[in-house]
């Protein structure tokens, strides 16, 4: 039988190989794409389709994430505290997880209130700042991934 500890850290591998390929996916692939479709319809149509199913799937896949690492945390502290592989694997991890948080579920909404308002300039500001997170969250997901398979396969 398998334990509660062993399902969710299985739980933790299988999420963390959906944001490891959904991360670079959006990021490499569909972004660009959207920036090479005409605004109008076209693109208000795959901006819902994104928004609909995509975007829900990555805010599971992040809450999931999230959680699963906290328990993984608490119940093996033991264990990380005594390897550096480990100790650089959460950094790497935690550094993800934080900030596509913040990507997700705060920076998305403050976004969508600040052109609502018309504030420009802040708008455009945050937008950059975004350029910047989502660049950091390309390299450290799959990179805390692969250091993950290969500490699980050492």
């Amino acid at each position: 039988m398998i334990s509660a500890d062993s399902a969710i850290f299985t739980i933790h591998v299988l999420a963390g190989a959906a944001f490891g390929v959904t991360v670079p996916l959006m990021q490499l692939v569909v972004n660009p794409a959207m920036a090479k479709i005409p605004a109008g319809e076209p693109k208000a149509l795959a901006a819902a389709v994104i928004q609909s199913r995509a975007r829900v799937a990555v805010d599971i896949i992040i809450l999931i994430q999230i959680l699963t690492a906290l328990y993984l945390l608490a119940a093996r502290w033991s264990m990380i505290g005594q390897s550096p592989w480990l100790m650089a694997k959460i950094t790497l991890g935690a550094m993800a997880l934080v900030i596509a948080g913040l990507l997700h579920f705060y920076w998305r909404g403050k976004k969508t209130r600040l052109k609502a308002q018309g504030k420009n300039e802040e708008f455009a500001a945050l937008s950059a700042w975004t350029l910047k997170m989502e660049k950091i969250v390309l390299v450290t997901v799959p990179a805390t991934w692969i250091m993950g398979v290969i500490w699980s396969h050492l």
